[in-house]
């Protein structure tokens, strides 16, 4: 998955109003889609027809192997590629028909993104990485700060807003990261080997961290990993290998 301070950089840049929300009971459906990449004369198949639906307000693991797709997908899914082939339907949106413009604001809106590397500014404290994404949306200062603490409060670390990420702990900067992921409400969470650099007691109690917001917030989480113990987790589980889907468990 693209490193967020991709995602950043468009979402500090006035951008169009994406169309409006549509309610719908699917968050994502991926339909027959395939993503090539080229490296020299080769062409790399990262997706192969690929199809997967996602219900919202789901918690969902895709599990697989390294190289199987599964960063591929999560890209696809927030609305940073667009499939070569098939179509990409999030939010009740087909990407495939919606402008640059109109997919930066749906990220920058509407999805939060987790990555394993934690991806945290490091000369700001974690209230301010937090709030960061309130201030590129152009959010009032006082309803900020708000945001920011109750959110600190929800994943543990009221106690830590004013540390630099380099004076916390692997497991706190990566509450950091939920947090900043939830702060703005999104309905899509995305996070990409969440718990890959932390140890397995840490890993286990950020993923009940994760579920337990989930299930209060209602909203849904998209969850790359290789890991059976965070796919264990999940109310829903895709695998996939070379591109393609070889099971579905729920």
């Amino acid at each position: 998955m693209q490193h967020t301070a991709a995602v950043a950089a468009t979402t500090a840049q006035p951008v169009e109003s994406p169309p409006a929300p549509v309610a719908c009971p699917v968050a994502c459906k991926v339909s027959n889609a395939s993503k090539y990449f080229q490296m020299g004369k080769t062409r790399i198949t990262a997706l192969d027809g690929l199809s997967i639906s996602i219900d919202a307000g789901a918690f969902v693991a895709i599990a697989g192997p390294s190289g199987s797709g599964k960063s591929t997908l999560l890209n696809l899914l927030g609305c940073i590629e667009l499939p070569d082939r098939g179509s990409v339907e999030v939010l009740g949106h087909d990407t495939s028909g919606m402008s640059d413009g109109a997919l930066t604001r749906v990220r920058r809106d509407a999805i939060g993104f987790i990555f394993q590397n934690f991806s945290l500014i490091p000369v700001l404290s974690a209230a301010e990485n937090v709030e960061y994404p309130l201030v590129l949306a152009g959010m009032a200062r006082d309803k900020r700060r708000e945001l920011v603490a109750g959110m600190l409060e929800q994943v543990g670390l009221a106690d830590r807003a004013r540390h630099l990420p380099g004076e916390l702990s692997g497991g706190q900067r990566q509450r950091v990261a939920i947090a900043r992921a939830l702060v703005k409400s999104p309905r899509l969470v995305i996070a990409d080997e969440p718990t890959a650099n932390l140890d397995s007691r840490t890993g286990q109690e950020l993923m009940k961290t994760m579920r337990r917001i989930q299930e209060q917030s209602r909203t849904t989480f998209v969850v790359a990993t290789h890991d059976p113990a965070v796919q264990a987790h999940a109310s829903r589980r895709f695998t996939i290998v070379d591109g393609r889907v070889t099971g579905e468990e729920s």
